[in-house]
């Protein structure tokens, strides 16, 4: 599959189900699927494609990942 984005940050954002307020689940491929928290969901999106951006960018795609996911639940 094809994403702009970058493919680690393509598979965090496919959530699939959120088991609490604070909890998001995540379908990394067809057949794994994890629960992180919210904030740890957000850490590992910024993990994944921020290496290499400015802070201002990676707050930014914190805020992004975070309403994403939010929005979701």
């Amino acid at each position: 599959y094809d994403c702009p984005v970058g493919r680690s940050l393509f598979l965090l954002l496919l959530v699939a189900a959120v088991a609490d307020a604070r909890t998001v689940t995540v379908r990394l491929n067809r057949t794994r699927i994890v629960s992180l928290h919210l904030e740890d969901y957000v850490s590992a999106v910024v993990a994944g494609e921020g290496n290499t951006l400015p802070r201002e960018a990676k707050l930014a795609l914190a805020v992004a990942a975070r309403s994403y996911a939010t929005y979701n639940m």
